[in-house]
This record gives C-alpha cells, structure tokens and sequence, in this order.
C-alpha cells in the first residue's frame, strides 16, 4: 500500500501467511489462513472463536514453528528456514506486546524495558540507560522502574510491556490483547500511543483483540477471525454474524 522505505529488504511483505492451518489435541484452531502485510499497513484481526488467539499470535511472531502447515515470512523468508543472525536481525526490527504482558519476573522494571536494547543493538550501555529513562518518562512510570513485576498492577505491567515494545522503535508492532485488563485512563494512554506508532512512515500493526471498543477506538482496518476462518477487510460480508 505504501511506499518502500529505503531499508534493505528482500520482499515488499514484513509478514505474509499462505495457507496456514494449525491444529492443537486434534482440534483446528485456524484453516487454510493467508494474508500479508507490507510496511505501512496496519491491521486488527476481530477474533471471534473462544481459543487459538494466543496460538495465533505465537504462529504469526514465529515463536511457534511447529504444529501448523502452509508457510509464514517475515521479509519474504520463510521463518522455519530462518538463521540464528535472520532470528535476531528480525527480532531487532520487531515489537511484541503480549495477552499477559510477559514480563521477566526477577527483573525491574527499568531491566525489563532495557531487555531488547540490549540484546538485540549494538548501543553502549550507558547510550541504553538514556533510551530506556526517556521511556520510562514518556509511559509516566517512574515511581516504579525499581519495582519487580510482581509488585504492579494489571494495568502497570501492560504500561511496561508496550514500553518495551516500542523502545527498539520496530519496523512492526504485533499485539494480543493489549487493552485487556486496563483502566480507563491506561486504555486511553495506550491508544494514543498506538495511533503515535501509526502515524509514522513504514511502520505496521498486527492486533488481534476480542475488544470491540479497541477496534472502535484504533479504526484501523478490521478482519474478523470465525469459525476457523479469517476474513480480510474485503471479505466481512462473508462472515455470518
């Protein structure tokens, strides 16, 4: 949809499914799924079914890479033919922010954030500290940098991982269920930021939300997941209510 950025890439697509179907205790969790998205595009997927979201998700960030058939790329390279220096350059470029937050319990705050800088940049440790204090000001939780996750609430420990998400500044940001468990003014904050994200050249979205108020509130372009099946923007009509 949008222009090439001047990275070097080796496909138009960030991620491109084709024909995926997974299947979990000999139950389908999805059915011959196939989309992409290119750098710009943003997409909510509406997950309708009770189970898979989360399976789903691990199959699209390519943490999962068994149990399913059909294939999944990242930058046109199939993630199950992926070197260890493709994972990590790719993970580089990448944001996650998942259901549960999946912070690292004997981690601080500030440690948790700091995670992806330094593990996946070359920056000096001191050029990290920077970074990571200029987002804990940004997200308004510097009262609790010190704290273990244990210590948070629902709402904090979701500050901290879209924090952490976005403190690598990634080419794509893929979230599962990120407004689950947030108050009012947490909700609002993190959709501001999420609209932030979007609005900047080349960078791209995959949400996947049971949330309709989420939806409503983002507008970005919404497929519905039924039955089994995926329906892109183009195809809702299809979907039965």
């Amino acid at each position: 949809m949008n222009k090439q950025s001047q990275k070097e890439i080796d496909s138009p697509f960030i991620i491109q499914l084709d024909q995926v179907t997974c299947s979990l205790d000999k139950n389908i969790l999805c059915e011959n799924v196939s989309f992409g998205l290119k750098q710009g595009d943003h997409l909510t997927i509406l997950w309708k079914d009770g189970l898979g979201k989360s399976t789903f998700m691990e199959i699209c960030t390519g943490l999962l890479k068994s149990k399913y058939s059909g294939s999944v790329k990242h930058y046109g390279k199939d993630i199950k033919k992926h070197s260890n220096e493709m994972i990590m350059k790719s993970r580089n470029r990448t944001g996650y922010v998942f259901q549960n937050g999946a912070l690292i319990s004997n981690h601080t705050v500030f440690d948790n954030i700091a995670l992806p800088l330094r593990y996946h940049s070359q920056k000096t440790n001191r050029k990290i500290d920077e970074i990571v204090m200029a987002q804990i000001e940004k997200y308004n939780i510097t009262d609790i940098q010190f704290l273990l996750p244990e210590m948070l609430t629902t709402s904090q420990s979701k500050l901290v991982a879209f924090a952490r998400a976005l403190v690598v500044e990634p080419d794509i940001l893929y979230l599962d269920e990120p407004s689950l468990g947030l108050d009012h003014e947490s909700f609002d904050f993190i959709v501001d930021r999420l609209k932030e994200f979007a609005q900047k050249n080349l960078r791209s979205t995959l949400l996947l939300t049971k949330s309709r108020s989420l939806c409503q509130a983002l507008q970005f372009p919404i497929a519905v997941f039924n039955n089994k099946k995926l329906y892109l923007p183009n195809e809702r009509k299809q979907c039965k209510k």
